[in-house]
C-alpha cells in the first residue's frame, strides 16, 4: 500500500512450513485483492498513521481477516508482480513533498 492504492498483491504459500515466508521455502504469486480487500487493507494502513505499508491479510474459506501491517523495507516481491515498490514510493513521496510546498507558499 502506498497512500491509499494497493500498489502489489501476492498470495503465499508453503505446503512444508507453518509459515509462508519465501525465505522459507515458499512461493509467492501474484494476485488481484477483492475490493473488500483492498477497503479492509487501506484501513488497516490508514488506522496505524502510516503512508507506506504492507498489510498481511490471512484468508480462509472466502473469508479475508488482517493479520499484520508492516511498515518495515521495501517488499521483495518484484520478481513475481513486476512492480518497483522503491521507485513508486519514491515518486509518491515525491508528490507529497511539492503538495506540501505549494500548501506552505499558499
Amino acid at each position: 500500500m502506498i497512500g491509499n492504492e494497493v500498489v502489489e498483491a501476492v498470495k503465499r504459500t508453503n505446503r512444508k512450513n507453518i509459515t509462508s515466508n519465501v525465505s522459507r521455502g515458499g512461493t509467492a504469486t501474484k494476485i488481484e485483492l477483492s475490493d473488500y480487500q483492498k477497503q479492509i487493507a487501506i484501513a488497516a494502513k490508514n488506522t496505524i498513521g502510516a503512508s507506506y505499508a504492507g498489510v498481511d491479510l490471512l484468508v480462509s474459506a472466502g473469508k479475508s481477516v488482517i493479520c499484520e501491517v508492516n511498515i518495515g523495507p521495501f517488499t521483495v516481491y518484484g520478481r513475481y508482480t513486476g512492480v518497483n515498490v522503491g521507485k513508486t514510493l519514491g515518486q509518491h513521496l515525491m508528490e507529497s513533498c511539492d503538495q506540501y510546498s505549494d500548501a506552505i507558499k499558499s
